[in-house]
């Protein structure tokens, strides 16, 4: 199983950290978009620093949505224990997910604009 950052690390090569600050938001190039299993918040990626793991991003499913950075390692580090009943806990599965269904586009094609 790929690692998160591996994955966001590939799609996001050719967006790095700040390389869209000139553009209004509406025309900014989303490339990525993550999903918590567990609730209804979505991570848009826009650029990323491969260096320190940060990507920047618009979150949606929160109080508000706004932009903002995230720390994909920490992301990455979130996980959701698995277990049975009179059995016990056994392991885990991660929470935040790639969407692997998810087409590129700028911010304002996104379905909640």
């Amino acid at each position: 199983m790929w690692k998160l950052i591996d994955q966001v690390e590939k799609l996001m090569q050719k967006f790095p950290y700040g390389c869209q600050s000139e553009k209004s938001s509406g025309q900014v190039f989303i490339s990525v978009k993550l999903f918590d299993l567990w609730s209804s918040i979505n991570w848009w990626l826009s650029e990323y620093d491969p260096k320190d793991k940060v990507a920047f991003w618009y979150v949606t499913g929160f109080y508000e949505d706004e932009w903002g950075s995230v720390s994909l390692e920490e992301l990455e580090s979130l996980d959701v224990p698995i277990s049975i009943q009179n059995v016990g806990e056994f392991g885990s599965i991660p929470r935040i997910e790639l969407d692997k269904f998810f087409k590129p586009t700028k911010f304002k094609n996104l379905p909640f604009n």
